[in-house]
């Protein structure tokens, strides 16, 4: 089967993305790697292990990011979680 390359990064408008109906607002990696905290502090996800669990530091001293997955991305809010067969997916928050 061939992947449906039709996804749109909603941050940066990179298109030709793979499409994954699991995660229908995630940001391309190169979006995804600029993740700040509400107060603009670069932050890094992980996985606890290698069957998952979700870590949350911020990048520039290694503390606990109390924040959770909630991030930003140039201003615009975010979420970040364990991707289902592992790795950090981050997408944006559905519009209200």
């Amino acid at each position: 089967m061939v992947a449906e390359l039709s996804h749109t990064c909603p941050i940066c408008g990179r298109t030709g993305l793979r499409s994954y109906p699991r995660y229908p607002r995630y940001l391309c990696s190169e979006c995804a790697a600029q993740v700040v905290s509400e107060d603009g502090r670069p932050l890094r996800f992980t996985n606890e292990g290698p069957f998952g669990g979700f870590v949350a530091a911020h990048a520039d001293d290694g503390s606990p990011y109390a924040g959770g997955g909630r991030c930003w991305v140039r201003g615009v809010e975010c979420t970040a979680d364990d991707a289902r067969f592992g790795g950090i997916v981050v997408q944006t928050r559905p519009s209200s």
